[in-house]
C-alpha cells in the first residue's frame, strides 16, 4: 500500500475518539440489507460466528451523513433493499444515499427513492428474484427509456452544465444592479463624492480607505460611474454562484437554484439598493461569502481561488468597518477551534492553513493602507479619524460630559469648552455640524484626531468610564441588530452637496443623466412601502429557517449550518462594530441583512427533492408488493 499526499495512520483508539466526538462529517459503509426507512443492517448474519459489531454502530450513530455503497443483489440474486430488515440492525433511519451496481437511491419523503440508474439494470440479472426500489419482472420500462429519462446515462449535459459563468453573470449582475437602471443613473450617497475624488486623486482620504477608490479608478476609465454598479452586481452574483455550488446538493440544479435565489434578493431585500449605488456598502456582506467560501467551499479552479483572494485583499481595504469585523471573525474561528468547539465547521485538517493565509491578506491590506497614509502624511496607521469618531461616539449616553466635567479642572483640554453643550448625535452633531467641536475650532479630522487622541486614551483607562462604554456598547449592538430598513440617505444632492460638485468636475459628461435622475427628482426619498415588503421578506425568512432547523433538520447538510452560524455571526459583529465606534444606523445594518433570506433559500432549497425521480413513484418505493 502506497500512501499518497494528505494520507494519515492513527491507533484505534484514536479513530474512536473522532467517530464518538463526532467529528466525522461523512461515512462511506458496506451493508447486507437496507429498508426504504434508511435502516441499515451490516454487522451480523444469524449462526455465523462473528466478533462483534466493531465500529459500525458508533459511526451510523455519529456522522451526518451515511453513504452506503453495495452490490444491489446478495449471492442468491435477491435485492438487500427490503421493506423490513430481517438481519440485526446496526443502525435506525440513519442512511442518507445508496450506491449499488445497479442504481443510487436517496432518502426523500421519508424513504429511498431511485434518483439513477446504470445501464446494467437488466443484464445479466434474475428479475424475478429482485425486491428493489426500481422494481422488475416485466411491468418495468426497460433499460432504453431509463436511460433515456437520465441525461447523465443519455450522454446528455444538464442545463447548469450547459451554461457557464460568462453567460450567466451579465445579465443576473445587471439584474441585482436593477435599481440603477430605474433611477436613469447610479445612486449616491453623501459619501459618494469622497469616493469619486479618491478614485481620481489617488489620494488618501482621513477618515476613508483606498481600497474603494481603486476599485472605481480601475473599472470606470475616468469614463463612466455605470461600470461600478455593473462590476458591483457581477460581483455579488458571481459570488452567490460560487456558494450555491459549494452548498447545494445536486450540483446539476445549481443554476435553477442560483436563479431563484437571485429573484428572491432582488425583490424583497435591500441587495438592489446597495449594488446601485457608489458606495462600499455592498461589499459588507460580500466579504462574509468570501471568507467563508475559502474555509469551507469546495471552489473548483485554480483562477477561480486567485480571485477570490484578490477580492478579499481589495475588500479588506474598503472600510474601516469591514476590517475589523474580519479581524473579529478571525478572532472568533481561532477561539472556536483553540476550545475544540466546531460551531464554524470549519474541517479542522485545513484550518490553520486558511486561518493564516486570511491574517495574511488582512495583514497585506493593512501595510498597504498605512504606506498609503505614511507616504504623504507621515503617520504610518491604519486610519487618521479613529479617535475622532469614538470620541463623537461618546458623547451618546452622557459619557464623554461626565468625564469633562470631572477631569477638566485638573487636565485643561479645548474640549472642555464644549462640555455644557456634547451633542447626542455622535457624527452629525460632534464631527459635522458647525457648531460641533471639529468645525467649530476649524479643525480637519485628522487634526482632530491628533487632538482627541490622549483624551480618548485617558477616557477609556479609567474602569469606570469602560464600564459604562461597554454597556452602551451592548446596548447599542441589539438596536442596530433591529435596523433593517432601506433608503437612507437616498435623497436628492443638488449644488452645494460634494457628490454633486465631484460629478460636475470629475464627469461632466454625464451630469445631464446625474440631474434627471429619478433620485434627483425625491423619487427615492419615501421608500416606506417597499420597508414593509423587506420586513415582510425578513420575517417569513426568520420563520422558514426556525422551520427547517427544527423539523427538517435531517435535510441539511454541515454546510447549512456552517452557513446559518457564520451569517448569524457577522450580522452581531456588524451591529457591534458599527454601533460601538459610529453610531446606531439603519443604513449600516441594512446593507448585510439580506443575507437572512439568502440563508433562508439554501434551507427551503435543502428540503426539495434532489431531482424528479427516474422511475414512477410506484417503482420507486421498496415495498415488496411492487415487484
Amino acid at each position: 500500500m502506497t500512501l499518497l499526499d494528505g494520507a494519515s495512520i492513527f491507533d484505534s483508539a484514536t479513530s474512536f475518539a473522532m467517530i464518538r466526538g463526532q467529528h466525522v462529517q461523512l461515512t462511506v459503509l458496506g451493508a447486507m440489507e437496507i429498508t426504504d426507512q434508511g435502516d441499515i443492517a451490516n454487522w451480523k448474519i444469524p449462526g455465523k460466528m462473528v466478533k462483534g459489531m466493531g465500529g459500525a454502530m458508533d459511526l451510523v450513530a455519529s456522522a451526518e451523513n451515511i453513504i452506503v455503497c453495495m452490490l444491489h443483489t446478495n449471492k442468491a440474486g435477491e435485492s438487500k433493499l427490503l421493506k423490513e430488515c430481517t438481519l440485526p440492525l446496526t443502525g435506525v433511519k440513519c442512511v442518507k444515499k445508496v450506491v449499488t451496481d445497479l442504481g443510487v437511491f436517496r432518502h426523500y419523503a421519508r424513504r429511498l427513492q431511485a434518483f439513477g440508474a446504470s445501464p446494467r439494470r437488466f443484464r445479466g440479472r434474475d428479475q424475478g428474484k429482485d425486491r428493489g426500489p426500481i422494481g422488475g419482472g416485466g411491468g418495468d420500462t426497460g433499460d432504453g427509456d431509463l436511460r433515456s429519462r437520465h441525461p447523465s446515462e443519455a450522454g446528455e449535459r444538464s442545463t447548469g452544465d450547459l451554461v457557464g459563468p460568462g453567460v450567466v453573470l451579465p445579465p443576473t449582475g445587471t439584474a441585482i444592479a436593477v435599481i440603477a437602471l430605474i433611477n436613469g443613473y447610479p445612486l449616491v450617497y453623501s459619501d459618494s463624492g469622497t469616493y469619486i475624488m479618491n478614485a481620481f486623486t489617488l489620494a488618501q482620504i482621513e477618515d476613508r480607505p483606498i481600497g474603494y477608490g481603486l476599485i472605481i479608478h480601475a473599472i470606470t476609465w475616468k469614463a463612466t460611474l455605470w461600470t461600478v454598479v455593473l462590476f458591483q452586481g457581477a460581483v455579488t452574483s458571481w459570488l452567490l454562484m460560487l456558494l450555491v455550488r459549494s452548498t447545494v446538493v445536486e450540483a446539476t440544479r445549481w443554476l435553477k437554484l442560483h436563479l431563484m435565489l437571485l429573484a428572491v434578493l432582488i425583490v424583497g431585500t435591500s441587495l438592489p439598493w446597495y449594488a446601485a449605488q457608489i458606495m462600499a456598502d455592498v461589499f459588507t456582506p460580500l466579504v462574509m461569502i468570501i471568507v467563508f467560501l475559502l474555509y469551507n467551499g469546495s471552489v473548483q479552479g485554480k483562477a477561480r481561488r486567485v480571485a477570490l483572494w484578490l477580492l478579499l485583499f481589495s475588500s479588506w481595504r474598503r472600510t474601516t468597518h469591514i476590517s475589523r469585523s474580519c479581524w473579529a471573525l478571525q478572532g472568533l474561528l481561532l477561539g472556536a477551534h483553540v476550545i475544540g468547539r466546531r460551531v464554524f465547521v470549519v474541517p479542522r485538517d485545513r484550518f490553520w492553513r486558511k486561518w493564516w493565509s486570511v491574517n495574511a491578506v488582512a495583514m497585506g491590506a493593512a501595510l498597504m493602507i498605512m504606506l498609503f497614509n505614511a507616504v504623504p502624511y507621515g503617520q504610518f496607521r491604519l486610519s487618521r479619524a479613529s479617535n475622532a469618531f469614538v470620541a463623537g461616539r461618546l458623547c451618546e449616553d452622557g459619557i464623554m460630559a461626565d468625564y469633562l466635567n470631572a477631569t477638566c479642572g485638573e487636565r485643561p483640554h479645548p474640549l472642555c469648552a464644549y462640555k455644557d453643550r456634547l451633542p447626542a448625535d455622535a457624527l452629525n452633531g460632534f464631527l459635522w455640524s458647525d457648531t460641533g467641536f471639529v468645525r467649530g475650532e476649524g479643525l480637519s479630522l485628522a487634526q482632530a484626531d491628533s487632538v482627541l487622541e490622549p483624551l480618548v486614551s485617558d477616557l477609556l483607562g479609567r474602569p469606570e468610564y469602560a464600564v459604562r462604554y461597554a454597556r452602551s456598547m451592548v446596548r447599542s449592538t441589539g438596536q442596530q441588530l433591529l435596523q433593517w430598513e432601506t433608503g437612507a440617505g437616498l435623497h436628492a444632492y443638488g449644488e452645494g452637496t460634494s457628490p454633486h460638485a465631484h460629478l460636475w468636475w470629475r464627469l461632466p459628461h454625464e451630469k445631464a443623466a446625474y440631474e434627471g435622475s429619478m433620485q434627483q427628482r425625491g423619487a427615492w426619498a419615501d421608500l416606506s412601502g417597499w420597508n414593509r415588503l423587506v420586513g415582510a421578506v425578513l420575517l417569513v425568512s426568520l420563520l422558514a429557517i426556525g422551520a427547517v432547523a427544527v423539523l427538517r433538520f435531517r435535510s441539511l447538510t454541515s454546510m447549512h449550518w456552517a452557513l446559518m452560524v457564520w451569517v448569524a455571526s457577522w450580522l452581531l459583529l456588524n451591529a457591534f462594530v458599527t454601533s460601538s465606534l459610529s453610531i446606531v444606523d439603519s443604513r449600516m445594518q441594512s446593507r448585510v441583512v439580506w443575507l437572512v433570506p439568502m440563508v433562508a433559500v439554501f434551507l427551503v432549497a435543502a428540503t426539495l427533492p434532489p431531482k424528479r425521480p427516474v422511475v414512477g413513484p410506484e417503482e420507486a418505493t421498496l415495498d415488496p408488493a411492487h415487484t
